[in-house]
């Protein structure tokens, strides 16, 4: 789980409804700030590159659940937003952004489900975004890795079954985060009116959206697999008049 706006008040929401966690991120500054504020019992904090080390997240998971125990279930909660048209977006942005959304994701499902790494079952909860279901401009690459996500869960729920795994994800419309701060930097007045008038509950907080991460992680999802629990943003409300 990774500790940036979603991930961190996540981490917290869980130890406050008494999870046994390991949290792991690329960086060390919020991982710090974070566990801070975690409750409960044997918090566990882990620093691993998920980017730069892709091909030795299977061998670090084994490692960790060698320590911990069996892990029950795993949030990926890692994400990079690139606005930018891809008249100008580069190969090298590219890969970083399907790297750091997808191909982790992809690389920690394979891991979990190793022998000795999964406890008797175990639930599996991917970050998505709208974006990958509802087109924008100059976010392709970041709206087709949100969309490989959501694909990704449809396979994963059908192969994993067997096992007790469940696979779903969760995509959020415009929620307030750091992320979404530095990328409003970019967006016009005419934008935000219309980010507005799409989400009629209002802008979520991390908070809302870890929320459905425990309902996925927990045995209230027990019957759930392979489905995307979406926000009501970009919803287009009907004109009364």
């Amino acid at each position: 789980m990774r500790h940036q706006g979603l991930g961190g008040k996540t981490s917290i929401l869980l130890s406050q409804l008494g999870c046994q966690s390991d949290f792991a991120r690329s960086g060390r500054g919020t991982i710090t700030q974070t566990s801070e504020k975690l409750q409960g019992k044997a918090i566990e904090l882990s620093h691993f590159d998920l980017v730069e080390r892709l091909e030795e997240i299977p061998q670090w998971m084994h490692a960790l659940a060698a320590d911990c125990g069996p892990l029950h279930g795993l949030v990926h909660c890692a994400g990079k937003q690139l606005k930018m048209p891809m008249r100008t977006i580069s190969r090298k942005q590219i890969d970083e952004i399907m790297a750091i959304n997808f191909t982790s994701a992809m690389m920690l499902a394979k891991g979990f489900r190793q022998p000795g790494v999964v406890g008797a079952t175990g639930s599996l909860v991917f970050i998505s975004s709208v974006a990958g279901l509802v087109g924008e401009a100059a976010i392709a690459a970041y709206a087709a890795s949100k969309g490989a996500l959501i694909a990704l869960v449809k396979s994963l729920a059908v192969e994993y079954a067997r096992q007790g795994i469940r696979v779903n994800c969760v995509a959020p419309a415009v929620v307030q985060t750091e992320m979404t701060r530095q990328a409003q930097e970019y967006f016009t007045t005419e934008t935000d009116g219309r980010t507005d008038r799409h989400a009629p509950l209002g802008l979520g907080t991390p908070r809302d959206v870890a929320y459905a991460i425990a309902f996925l992680l927990a045995d209230t999802g027990r019957w759930i697999t392979g489905t995307t629990l979406w926000s009501t943003g970009d919803i287009q409300l009907a004109n009364p008049a």
